[in-house]
Parts: structure tokens; sequence; C-alpha cells
């Protein structure tokens, strides 16, 4: 194995160079050697085609078409898993990330079941997210860190000390001091993990979630937990045990105070049909909560059949239904965040919530030029002048988007 290790190295340093020279000779000699690596490539991880992202998209499209016929959701977990071992045999996780940026169809668990894959294979969490992005709404991110609790065995059989220690291990301490943002994506991806490895038992999850130090850290630990917690939302093995068909707002009037805010954010989307439906849902929980509650109607828009943010004043109409005053502008707030949910590492995508806002009624416009800021703030690697510069894509309204890059608290 060493001897093999040490000739793929030679390979790989020193033959590229030697590839450019224009003779069909050496041409032909690379082209052989990249078949060499091919067939080593368990051993190597490298990619060594350049293949069409639009050819690995149809791939990935079609695989999940054949996988959608299943009507059980274990089967289609085990399709999604064989998928996923498929491709990662056939494509690096980097060319699956990339192809899949501008996809028009729902990959989300497909992606999580690839960057699990990619943990076992890199077993380097940071290695996985500096090839990551937020396609397939950031599910790579989340995936990963599901790769690092199986790859460790860290679920329902461990002690709640290694739990606990795996908590605060799974996320690198240089992603807090290089991207506080993406840290939080690690600290979301936990509470996926945790509900993944202990089998949908949220109450343990969000426990072990207060492992984190940091309040930001706990509170996006517990949004990946309840995600967990809403049937569909995301496709497990496991059963969803803490929702009750006669009591909605179960399990947050049943949880600790602590968890209550983040739950009721989530709640929401228990809620299956129309938006105005999901609209009366957020007028019964406690008022201390109801604008978390439409503010999450909003960032979950996009994925209601028949709304999407290439057509926004659908979306900006219904936002508008949900009732004047702080009801809708919580939603537009929302429709603004669901652009990071989608583009954060597409700059010309995610810039779209500039233009968006200017399709949103005046009455409302200053609060959707706030939240682009915020937005920028929370989820933008540059510097505080050109985040203050991109302002100006907001014409009159720069001075909404300052403030919200300057504004403390995001809902």
């Amino acid at each position: 194995m060493l001897r093999a290790r040490f000739i793929i190295v030679f390979l790989l340093l020193v033959l590229p160079g030697m590839a450019h020279a224009q003779t069909p000779l050496l041409e032909s000699f690379w082209s052989d050697i990249q078949k060499v690596i091919a067939s080593l490539s368990p051993y190597t991880h490298y990619p060594v085609r350049d293949v069409p992202v639009e050819a690995i998209r149809a791939k990935i499209n079609a695989g999940l078409t054949s996988c959608s016929t299943i009507t059980s959701s274990k089967e289609k977990y085990t399709c999604l898993k064989d998928l996923s071992d498929a491709l990662l045999k056939e494509f690096s996780f980097k060319e699956m990330t990339t192809a899949l940026e501008y996809a028009q169809f729902d990959c989300h668990d497909l992606m999580h079941q690839i960057a699990q894959g990619e943990y076992r294979i890199t077993g380097n969490l940071a290695d996985v997210y500096k090839d990551a992005n937020f396609a397939c709404f950031g599910a790579a991110y989340h995936g990963a860190v599901e790769g690092y609790f199986l790859t460790h065995e860290l679920d329902h059989a461990a002690s709640t000390q290694d739990l606990e220690k795996g908590v605060l291990s799974a996320c690198p301490a240089t992603l807090q001091e290089s991207s506080p943002s993406l840290f939080a994506q690690c600290a979301h991806g936990t509470g996926h993990a945790l509900m993944f490895v202990l089998a949908n038992q949220l109450p343990q999850a969000l426990k072990l979630c207060d492992t984190f130090a940091q309040e930001y850290e706990r509170v996006n630990c517990y949004g990946g937990a309840f995600m967990e917690n809403v049937p569909n939302a995301q496709l497990s093995p496991h059963e969803v045990l803490y929702i009750r068909a006669d009591d909605p707002l179960y399990p947050c009037d049943f949880l600790d105070e602590r968890y209550a805010k983040v739950c009721y954010t989530f709640q929401v989307a228990h809620v299956q049909g129309s938006v105005s439906k999901k609209g009366m849902f957020c007028a019964s929980v406690p008022v201390t909560y109801q604008n978390d509650c439409y503010y999450n109607i909003g960032t979950g828009m996009p994925g209601i059949p028949g709304m999407s943010l290439s057509h926004p004043m659908s979306m900006v109409d219904a936002c508008i239904a949900l009732g004047g005053g702080r009801p809708a502008e919580q939603c537009i707030r929302g429709l603004v965040g669901s652009f990071v949910d989608r583009y954060a590492t597409i700059p010309d995508k995610f810039f779209g919530m500039f233009d968006f806002c200017k399709t949103v009624p005046g009455r409302y416009t200053e609060a959707c030029y706030m939240k682009t800021g915020e937005m920028m703030r929370d989820f933008l690697i540059g510097n505080t002048q050109e985040n203050q510069n991109a302002c100006y894509r907001a014409g009159d309204w720069r001075g909404a988007c300052l403030a919200g890059l300057a504004h403390e608290v995001s809902p």
C-alpha cells in the first residue's frame, strides 16, 4: 500500500506538468496514466475526468426520478443511499456540489447522503466543507456532520459523555474563526445529526445541543433537531415521534421554555396546505413567538408548489394576504432570508434579493432592504466596506440596507 501511494503521489505531482508538452506521445501517455489513477481512485479520491456539469446534473436527476417512484420512506431512503454510493464512485464531491448549485429539482435528501459518504472517505469535516456549498438548501453542511457522528459511532449506544464530546469536537474551531456563518451551519447540522443517530429522540437531542457554549450555537443546533421532527421534511429511516394530530402546537407547548422560540419557528412546517392555512396556525401560537412563525412561512414559501423566487409577485401577494402589518412584514423578511438557503454561495443569485425588494409594496420596502443588509452581514465573506458598497444596489433604500448591516439581532 505504501508503495502504491508513493507512485500515486509521483503521478499526481510530476506527470501533469509533463503532459503540457504538446506531443502525441506524451498526450497518449498521460491518457494511460489517467486510467491508472482512475483504477486506484478508492485510495486517491482524485477526480480524473473533466465531466460537464450538465451531464452530472442530468445523471443525478435521473437517479432521483427513479427513487421518487418509491412510496415507502424507508425503501426510498435506501434507494438514495445506494444512489449516493454509486455517484461518489463516479464523480468527486466537488463536481457534484458544483453541478447542483443551479439545480431546479429537489436534491436535499440526496445531498445529505452524499455528504455523509464524503465524510466517510475523507474523515475530515473541514475538507468536506471546503468543497461544499449551499446547493440543495445547504444539505452538504448538515450531512457531513451526520457522517462525523456515524463514522465515530456516536449513537444511542454511546455514553452521554461521548455524545457531548462529539457535539463539541465535530465542528472545527478553525471554522468558527474563519467563517462564523459556516460554523452556524455546522451547529445546525449537529442538530440534524443528533436526531439521526438517536432515532429522533427529540428531548435527548435538544439536551445535547445545550452542550454548546454559546447561545447562537445552541439555537442553530435546536433548529436542526426541530427540522428532523417535521414529517416528510427530511427523509429518514426513523419515524418522527414527537407529533400529535390533535395538538398542532405539540411539542412546543410541552418542551422547556428555552426551546420554545425555535420550536414555534419550525412548527409551521407541520402545516400542510396553503399559505393562508399556515397563517392561521401562526395566529394561534403564543404572541411572543408569532413573528418567528410568520418569518418561517416566508423562508419556506419557495418550496410550496406554484411558488418560486423567479416569480416573486405571487409570493409577495401571499404574504400580504396574511394580514397587514407584522404578519406580512415578517413573511416578506422571510422571503429575503430564503435567498440564503438557496444561493448563499452564488453571488449573482444571492444579490437577487435586491431585485426582489423592488417588487415589494412601499409599506414593506424598508423592512425588505434592511433584511438584505442582515443577510449580507451574516452570510457574505467579505469585509465591512465591501458589504457597505453592496448596499448601493438598494438605490434610495441604501440607508435601510446599511441599518441591516449594523443590526445586532436577526430573527
